[in-house]
């Protein structure tokens, strides 16, 4: 949340948090077992009651207050908590956000959108369509299509080496 480029709903912030340290878990996703009250929970015990979801048409996942993000960021609070984050914190997690989304990115399209580049330009109407559709199953999916490279870039510019990670990105996915 204190990196993410906008604000994340709640879905998105359960599928991040999985991403970074259960990637696996997102391979039994069941839908019907992981409700929203579920995802509440799971928010609200992660962030030990810091954060609060709006209540709006779409609701986003905030701190429940301002001085909670200068305390972790500006007083240091954070490398408090993580001390080996001592040495460049912005670039550290910029990289950590990239790797989630390239986590789910690679989850869902190895296990799920399975797209035949040879069939692409014949079923794009098709393929439009799921993806949509895909985003409404998959709630992280477009915030990480859009997001881990601004996320790459960010951590490039704070000095955390991305060469690697870009010649290694599989463009073809």
């Amino acid at each position: 949340m204190l990196f993410s480029k906008q604000p994340l709903s709640p879905e998105q912030l359960y599928f991040a948090i999985l991403s970074g340290v259960e990637p696996e878990v997102l391979l039994r996703w069941d839908p019907d077992k992981t409700t929203i009250d579920i995802i509440k929970r799971f928010i609200l015990n992660s962030s030990k009651g810091l954060t609060e979801i709006t209540i709006s048409r779409t609701p986003k996942v905030q701190f429940i207050h301002k001085s909670i993000k200068d305390f972790l960021l500006k007083e240091n609070g954070l490398r408090n908590i993580w001390p080996n984050l001592r040495s460049n914190l912005q670039g550290q997690s910029y990289e950590r956000l990239r790797d989630c989304c390239f986590n789910y990115i690679s989850i869902i399209t190895s296990a799920y959108l399975e797209f035949c580049n040879s069939l692409l330009k014949a079923l794009l109407k098709k393929t439009a369509a799921r993806r949509e559709s895909a985003s409404s199953v998959f709630h992280f999916l477009e915030y990480t299509v859009r997001n881990v490279l601004y996320h790459t870039d960010v951590a490039a510019g704070c000095g955390i080496a991305q060469e690697n990670f870009i010649q290694s990105f599989p463009l073809d996915r």
